[in-house]
């Protein structure tokens, strides 16, 4: 049996007041294998491209650095005919024919901290050799036992992830800490992280929120957007809402995706800020194209109620599809009840069925009571 329009079911009233109970949530970041709060991605501190941005700006991986160490080389090294062929069957014999790796080798092997590190980074990546990460923990392990930051940052990120290495989180938080007493900002953020969940460190709120600090300062969006939620919540510092929201913006300005999703929250509650939901819908709309599950289903519930932006129930359909997808029950919920009655989208039935009992499974009340009623 099928209803329509306002129904009753155990008691509940499901009208087009209440049809689409959404729950703006509580804060919190997104992260692989689930949501845990202050967990951050290995993708959003870990990625190529994140990695790759720090060492440019150091300086020390850009094609300008290398191309200049080698032109110095150069400079410094007159050879006889028989001495470049020499060079060049060496340079076979090693399997590193390519100018710049061979270079590069000859300074690592003779100790040059920042050649094991651009080496290492390079075997890492498979960027101009073939891919390593063996021989890319080697040359970081060389490097960092001479003290430097970004070789011990690289190689505390393998030995946290057992990524080429067998996992080892102890020898992950010593290299962490060496580098972030040098400065290394990702490191910073890092130990703060480990501080946080007591992640083979005691957990320490106020040291946790000391590194992220540091890490902030230095512009890095993921400690900017942890720090923001410990003063939002009081954790470890005490509680301000308005420098949280502070930090959040800093974040989202940089196109961190939890951090667009949380000052979106504030901006809805009007909590730190003064409320706006014209800003809101903006700061969702962002963290949702970025993927952001609860981002979907808050913007749907926005497009679906006309609130701060102009009412579309077809886009209101598309962000709670997204979000569905995500395994969002709420979302799951809602997009049932509109295939149900066919608004917004093509009446659909089955597939109303389909989300209510996705949701149901999830343990939400309405989508269980509404199943029994259809069954």
């Amino acid at each position: 049996m099928f209803f329509r329009g306002i129904r009753c079911l155990g008691g509940i009233r499901i009208s087009s007041h209440n049809r689409t109970p959404v729950s703006m949530g509580s804060r919190h970041f997104g992260s692989i294998g689930g949501r845990r709060v202050f967990h951050l991605s290995e993708r959003s501190l870990f990625s190529d491209s994140v990695w790759r941005v720090d060492l440019h700006r150091s300086g020390l991986y850009s094609r300008r650095f290398i191309a200049t160490r080698i032109e110095d080389r150069s400079e410094h090294t007159k050879m006889s005919d028989v001495a470049i062929d020499n060079r060049e069957e060496e340079k076979r014999q090693i399997g590193e024919e390519d100018e710049e790796v061979y270079l590069l080798s000859l300074d690592a092997k003779q100790g040059d901290a920042d050649s094991q590190c651009i080496l290492g980074v390079m075997y890492f990546h498979g960027d101009g050799v073939i891919q390593d990460k063996v021989k890319a923990a080697e040359l970081f392990e060389q490097a960092a036992l001479q003290g430097h930051a970004d070789a011990q940052d690289y190689l505390g990120r393998m030995c946290l992830l057992g990524d080429g290495v067998t996992q080892d989180k102890a020898k992950a938080a010593k290299l962490f800490k060496e580098a972030a007493l040098q400065g290394a900002a990702r490191a910073q953020c890092q130990l703060g992280l480990m501080y946080l969940r007591g992640d083979e460190l005691t957990q320490d709120m106020a040291k946790a929120a000391e590194f992220f600090e540091e890490a902030a300062l230095q512009g890095v969006a993921q400690a900017q957007n942890n720090l923001g939620l410990m003063y939002d919540r009081g954790d470890g510092v005490t509680q301000d809402k308005v420098k949280a929201a502070e930090l959040y913006e800093q974040a989202a300005l940089q196109g961190d995706d939890q951090a667009q999703y949380n000052l979106g929250l504030m901006y809805v509650r009007g909590d730190g800020v003064t409320q706006d939901k014209v800003k809101a819908a903006e700061f969702f709309e962002e963290a949702a194209l970025q993927g952001v599950a609860r981002a979907q289903l808050n913007l749907g519930a926005m497009y679906y109620k006309g609130e701060g932006v102009i009412q579309d129930k077809a886009k209101a359909a598309e962000f709670y599809e997204q979000a569905a997808l995500q395994g969002v029950a709420e979302a799951q919920y809602n997009l049932g009840l509109m295939y149900l009655e066919g608004d917004g989208v093509f009446q659909d039935k089955r597939k109303a069925i389909e989300l209510y009992e996705q949701a149901a499974l999830k343990g939400v009340a309405l989508a269980q009571l509404n199943l029994g009623v259809m069954y």
